[in-house]
């Protein structure tokens, strides 16, 4: 999966949740989309694709961390 790849660690500190992936880009749910430092750390976590980040509820960003990472 996307977020294995990534790291659980990285993402749940960090506050985003891959949701989709294409040739060119890298998708995620993050809490504050205006949060600089989390768009910062997500482009060295995506190398040489774009980010594209949508708002998402930040309880529900943690709830699916935990469990994809079981």
């Amino acid at each position: 999966s996307i977020a294995s790849r990534l790291g659980y660690e990285k993402l749940s500190k960090i506050g985003a949740l891959p949701y989709k992936e294409d040739d060119l880009n890298f998708y995620f749910v993050v809490k504050d989309p205006m949060d600089l430092s989390v768009i910062d750390a997500l482009n060295k976590l995506s190398k040489n694709k774009l980010v594209k980040v949508a708002l998402a509820n930040p309880q529900q960003i943690e709830k699916h961390l935990h469990n994809i990472e079981k």
